[in-house]
């Protein structure tokens, strides 16, 4: 077997990252230490900042971590604020606790039912349903006078805490005892939401924002990681929400309005959405920043929108995101045919139609264990519509598509990952951001399904790293394995996406087009890579598309043959590469290259 020498530049492995959870933590120290040297005024500014700041913990798990962002995501603030006033106005609740378990409960129990609508879409359809949601909470808040009080609002009664009544006025009460509530409980949820993050299902999400149908394909379940992400946020909101009413006194309609999830996203940017800890710190130089403003003219808006504009141009990453040096990524034959056993998977009159056009005709093959099958054709003769169908992502119009004797015709990429069939793509399909462990991790968590429990630490579960550590051996990426995706060589970035097929331990693995974009020399090593590594993995066939006839005939136990979304032939290379016919209607005249041994 040739060495496998994959040429690659020299590239940056991962800057260290700051630790997020150590910058919120730092942050709220100092903000203990300031009742003993700042003004009751200050005390009470940093309130509405502890209250967005959860809030913002959430928002961030939405849009920072997954990738969707929400433009009524005040809803589930006013959620928690009228929660809250509700029940100490109207029903003498006065158990703080207890507000914060119905602001929890209220708020996750809307974004179930709206989330279910929300999160079937993104980009900006997403964000015009979120706030479609959110402009018809706050008109139901502000026309039924006679559940929320209306334009009036409702008050907010001051609560007990821990079960214990506190005394004096309204300022000694939120300076103290309140103040410091409000921060053990930031810091409780702020710890929280860094396991979440950490965590497999954390790492799932970042995966979904990086390359939602690459996810897919590794088992990722999109729409119910999406769900669960947009109800967390949900409760941290409600969570905020009700901080902010106690604060107030009062839950305002005002604070449910379009314009309020406006400041949560300019909160989120100005920080930093793309780090744990920068919403947090745009949280506190948003509320800083918009009393000085107010105090010095009537004009603060205008000069919001101004410092909005200028974050855009000058800090695009927030103010966090500008503290760490930015990524600058690069530009982007076997041993003879085994014996016939039963087959893995079979392809049974496979008939694809698009209106008036016809992709694929009558298509019959299968493949058995030990086999090497290449699928070969002209551009435009089926190949990727048939590999679509093989893999789940497409129903035939007419015919079966069977995998271990089991219809997989539409179940989708997800279900299939569970059955044992795993994809790799003709075009690179990475996480871009995500380090080569990390997208390794989305994989075998998924196969060893990690993520049932949010708070599960990723890097201390030795049966999965070791996985990963497997996987990237067999493939030749041990030494990249901290090294950030986008940065490596095309080559390796190649492999990457197979090792992720290849983390999911599947029965059939199906490259398309393994070697595209890849340097010449490096084509046969990474084949004799992908051979070594499927033994290595107990992978029972391989099929692959593929242009490259010399690795076809090196590689291959048998080749099928489309044209015209029609099956030419299924036969060995042995007789395929004989017929000259058949080579002139499948590839034209074919170069004489020297083979490669």
């Amino acid at each position: 077997m040739p060495s496998v020498d994959i040429a690659s530049p020299a590239v940056p492995r991962a800057l260290p990252r700051v630790n997020g959870l150590w910058v919120l933590f730092g942050l709220l120290a100092v903000m203990a230490m300031l009742p003993f040297v700042a003004s009751p005024y200050v005390l009470l500014l940093m309130l509405p900042f502890m209250g967005y700041g959860i809030a913002l913990l959430g928002f961030n798990l939405l849009f920072g971590t997954t990738g969707l962002l929400s433009f009524g995501h005040a809803m589930f603030l006013g959620v928690g604020a009228y929660a809250a006033a509700a029940l100490t106005s109207k029903f003498g609740v006065k158990s703080f606790e207890l507000l914060l378990i119905a602001a929890a409960l209220g708020s996750g129990l809307i974004s179930v039912v709206i989330g279910m609508l929300c999160v079937r879409y993104t980009r900006i359809f997403f964000g015009m349903l979120t706030l479609a949601f959110g402009m018809l909470f706050h008109s139901f808040l502000f026309k039924f006078y006679a559940v929320t009080g209306g334009d009036q609002g409702m008050r907010v009664l001051r609560p007990m805490l821990l079960g214990m009544e506190w005394r004096g006025g309204k300022t000694a009460f939120l300076t103290g005892p309140f103040y410091y509530y409000a921060l053990v409980l930031f810091a409780l949820l702020g710890l929280a939401m860094w396991r979440i993050t950490q965590s497999p299902f954390g790492m799932h999400l970042k995966a979904i924002r990086e390359n939602a149908g690459k996810a897919a394909y590794v088992g990722v379940q999109i729409f119910r990681m999406r769900l669960a992400a947009f109800v967390i946020s949900a409760v941290y909101g409600g969570i905020g929400g009700t901080i902010l009413a106690v604060t107030t006194g009062l839950a305002d309609p005002e604070l449910a309005y379009w314009t309020h999830s406006g400041n949560l996203v300019f909160m989120a940017v100005l920080g930093g959405s793309g780090t744990f800890a920068g919403p947090a710190i745009g949280a506190l130089v948003f509320v800083l920043l918009q009393d000085f403003v107010m105090s010095v003219t009537q004009y603060w808006r205008f000069v919001m929108g101004g410092v909005l504009v200028l974050l855009v141009v000058f800090l695009p990453q927030g103010l966090a995101g500008a503290a760490r040096p930015p990524f600058h990524p690069p530009g982007g034959g076997g041993d003879g045919p085994p014996s016939r056993p039963e087959p893995l998977f079979e392809t049974v009159n496979v008939t694809k139609i698009y209106g008036p056009f016809t992709a694929l005709r009558d298509i019959s093959f299968a493949v058995s264990d030990g086999e090497f099958v290449s699928i070969v054709g002209p551009n435009g003769a089926g190949k990727t519509t048939l590999v679509n169908v093989v893999t789940g992502l497409l129903r035939p119009t007419v015919g079966e598509v069977r995998f271990l004797g089991r219809d997989i015709a539409g179940v989708g990429p997800v279900e299939l990952a569970r059955r044992g069939m795993s994809r790799a793509f003709q075009l690179v399909n990475i996480f871009p951001a995500l380090t080569v462990r990390e997208t390794l991790a989305v994989a075998v968590s998924s196969r060893l399904r990690r993520i049932a429990n949010p708070f599960r630490s990723l890097w201390r579960d030795q049966v999965l790293q070791a996985d990963i550590e497997r996987v990237a051996e067999v493939l030749g990426l041990r030494g990249k394995l901290d090294t950030v995706a986008s940065t490596l060589s095309q080559g390796e970035k190649k492999l990457l996406d197979i090792a992720s097929a290849f983390a999911l331990n599947p029965t059939v693995i199906l490259l398309d087009e393994p070697t595209s974009g890849v340097s010449t020399g490096d084509k046969h090593a990474i084949m004799e890579v992908l051979v070594t590594a499927a033994k290595a993995a107990g992978v029972r066939a391989i099929v692959q598309v593929e242009h490259d006839m010399d690795l076809v005939e090196r590689y291959s136990h048998r080749i099928v043959a489309l044209q015209g979304g029609a099956m030419l032939a299924d036969m060995a290379p042995e007789a395929f590469f004989k017929d000259p016919a058949m080579i002139a209607a499948v590839v034209g005249s074919r170069p004489q290259t020297k083979k490669a041994h």
